[in-house]
């Protein structure tokens, strides 16, 4: 997450009430001592939820969220992005429409995951947010 976005996060939360300040300042030495990011940390410190940061995200990126739990995948899929290279990123492929696949992803920042995707498929890539947990339950269920 870049900083002027984790500020807008932190801002938020705290303007917003979900977060005091004492609660950031246990989040950070978290983040350091275990080398996750702040909004993971805050999510493991049950500071606030998977789907509350990413709605935050969202609503900041201006980038549309997935329910991934209401959409059916189109096994074909698989064939374009290996499970291991979907596990590691934490993608799962939506759509491929000529030059373009849709992927879901709870890290739009992650752009070593998004050039992987396009080098690998050979095709321009866009993103679509959803959360860690409903990613990873898709893979399970799609890559078997």
């Amino acid at each position: 997450m870049s900083k002027t976005l984790k500020d807008k996060l932190i801002k938020t939360l705290i303007d917003s009430k979900h977060l005091k300040q004492e609660d950031l300042e246990d989040a950070v030495v978290m983040q350091k001592k275990r080398g996750v990011s702040l909004e993971r940390a805050l999510i493991d410190k049950g500071l606030i939820s998977e789907k509350e940061v990413l709605m935050l995200l969202v609503r900041e990126l201006n980038i549309p969220f997935i329910n991934l739990a209401k959409y059916k995948i189109d096994p074909g899929l698989q064939e374009f992005v290996p499970e291991r290279v979907a596990r590691q990123y934490q993608i799962i492929p939506l759509s491929v429409l000529e030059h373009t696949m849709t992927i879901a992803i709870a890290d739009p920042l992650n752009v070593f995951a998004i050039d992987d995707i396009k080098s690998i498929t050979g095709r321009e890539v866009e993103v679509m947010m959803s959360t860690n947990t409903d990613i990873l339950k898709a893979i399970d269920n799609y890559y078997g």
